[in-house]
């Protein structure tokens, strides 16, 4: 396999492992180890990990070597801060688009969640949850925007998979979505901003107590 397909594909395997924390924050990752692991030569995992350090996945310590980096606080609350921004400008271009087809798939499956929600709590909502901003953020026909957003969510599902289990979370998050898409569907823009950002900013309080929970206990938040 030519080294450029074999840094891709280490670099997206690294990144999966370390959203689905199967790379723990602060753990080292050396060149030897995953070049045996891919069973490849060193150049492509050298260039893998320093495309992770260019996206801010790891880090690299001097005379030291490479480390996957672990989520503060204050990261946290700008990440959701910059989403609220990122995820009005989708809104606003979704409500003025003459295509809503995409909005209208999501409202149908939006709407039959209140009775299967219970079925769906934990991971799998998650990645419903995720999968509903992106759909939104791709409905806005801008590339960068939904590029953007997703790439937030990423750095974000680390931190979701800590409470994944909590029910009034799920039944909220499935109440707000229909609300937000009914307003979209109605064209109105000022309510489906207010809406999202509303949903957004309740997420984050959650989160951010999450954090005041295990601060201490967990180097996520080192």
């Amino acid at each position: 396999m030519p080294n450029d397909q074999q840094k891709v594909r280490i670099f997206e395997t690294l990144k999966h492992w370390i959203v689905h924390l199967k790379l723990l924050p602060y753990q080292r990752l050396t060149e030897i180890k995953l070049s045996q692991e891919f069973g490849c030569s060193r150049t492509p995992v050298r260039e893998a990990l320093m495309k992770l350090t260019q996206e801010g996945w790891i880090v690299m310590v001097p005379n030291q070597g490479y480390y996957v980096r672990g989520i503060r606080p204050k990261e946290l609350e700008d990440l959701y801060e910059l989403l609220i921004t990122l995820e009005k400008m989708a809104i606003s271009l979704v409500t003025s688009n003459k295509d809503q087809s995409v909005i209208k798939k999501l409202h149908k499956k939006w709407n039959e969640k209140p009775r299967a929600w219970e079925d769906t709590v934990g991971l799998q909502l998650i990645a419903d949850d995720e999968e509903f901003h992106e759909e939104i953020a791709f409905a806005s026909d801008n590339n960068e925007l939904h590029s953007s957003i997703k790439k937030i969510n990423e750095k974000i599902h680390i931190i979701r998979r800590i409470d994944y289990n909590n029910k009034d979370w799920a039944r909220n998050i499935v109440n707000d979505h229909v609300e937000i898409l009914d307003s979209i569907l109605q064209r109105n823009t000022v309510q489906a901003e207010q809406l999202i950002e509303k949903h957004i900013r309740s997420n984050k309080e959650t989160m951010m107590s999450l954090i005041n929970v295990y601060l201490g206990e967990s180097l996520l938040f080192s």
